[in-house]
Order: structure tokens, then sequence, then C-alpha cells
């Protein structure tokens, strides 16, 4: 009875460690992708600006509003 609970324990004690790696690794991968999404929509918000204060390229400016309409415009962003 003592070795089975012994082994028990045994295994309960490698669950709970290679879960806390999960854990750790899940985390990691968040805030990974986080700072991903942070930075793309900096960017975003850049390229918005520019279009804002200098649409002047007349072929490029009729295709971003056809990108950006359907998500409710520039000023929705």
């Amino acid at each position: 009875m003592q070795t089975r609970d012994n082994l028990v324990e045994m295994f309960l004690k490698q669950v709970r460690k290679i879960h806390h790696k999960g854990k750790e690794e899940l985390q990691r991968l968040q805030q990974q992708h986080q700072d991903t999404t942070e930075k793309l929509i900096g960017v975003l918000a850049n390229i918005l600006q520019v279009f804002v204060d200098e649409p002047t390229d007349p072929e490029v400016v009729p295709r971003v509003n056809q990108v950006l309409t359907p998500a409710g415009g520039v000023q929705q962003f």
C-alpha cells in the first residue's frame, strides 16, 4: 500500500511540474503575441495617419479605401 502511495505521489509531482512548465510557456507565448500585436497596431496607426495627412497617390487612395471602408473607414481605427 505504501509503495503504491509513493508511486502516485511521484506521478503527481511530475504532472504538477509539467503543468507548471506548460503554464509558463503559455504566458511567454501570450506575451510574445501581445508584443507583436501592439507593434502591428502601432504600424497600422502610423500608416493610417499618413493616409489621412497626405492622401496624394490617386491609385493608392481608392484601393486603401476599399480595404478600410468595410471595417468602418480610417476614422474607425
